[in-house]
């Protein structure tokens, strides 16, 4: 096993000694398979309106990230607005 990985490594650092831009290749496939990955439909619903929605979440952002402390808060509150009434 240790020889099929000294062997790998000796012929990638020689393909990517011949082919500069390999490497560069290698991590733009890379970064866009994990922006296919992880930028589908659900993210682009955590963004917010306009040009800016990057750096401005969603409200939904929130409530999709934390279910359940939602939930606590949300039965904690109809608890307290039983006893105010």
């Amino acid at each position: 096993m240790i020889q099929l990985v000294q062997n790998m490594n000796f012929y990638t650092g020689k393909l990517a000694a011949k082919i500069p831009a390999l490497c560069s290749l290698a991590r733009f496939t890379f970064a866009a398979v994990l922006l296919v990955f992880f930028g589908g439909a659900s993210s682009l619903s955590k963004l917010g309106e306009g040009l800016l929605g990057l750096f401005h979440p969603s409200a939904g952002e929130i409530f999709k990230f934390f279910p359940n402390k939602w939930k606590l808060l949300a039965l904690i509150l109809a608890a307290l607005a039983c006893f105010i009434t």
